[in-house]
């Protein structure tokens, strides 16, 4: 996963689905993801297998000033 340029974006999916992407003070500054959450639970891993996203639901990015490990 990388930097976000917009605070909130969506996709249609088939069946009805929606997936959503929610950063947190994305901007020029906040351009370092500090945490993630998949539907509420934490990502321990920097990638989302394609099935998640087909799944829809929402990722919900905390962006910070600062790179993370």
């Amino acid at each position: 996963m990388g930097s976000q340029l917009f605070e909130e974006a969506s996709i249609e999916l088939a069946g009805g689905k929606t997936f959503r992407v929610r950063a947190k003070n994305a901007s020029d500054t906040y351009k370092y993801i500090g945490s993630a959450r998949l539907n509420g639970r934490k990502l321990k891993r920097p990638f989302l297998p394609h099935a998640d996203i087909m799944n829809g639901g929402m990722l919900e990015l905390a962006m910070t000033d600062r790179p993370t490990r």
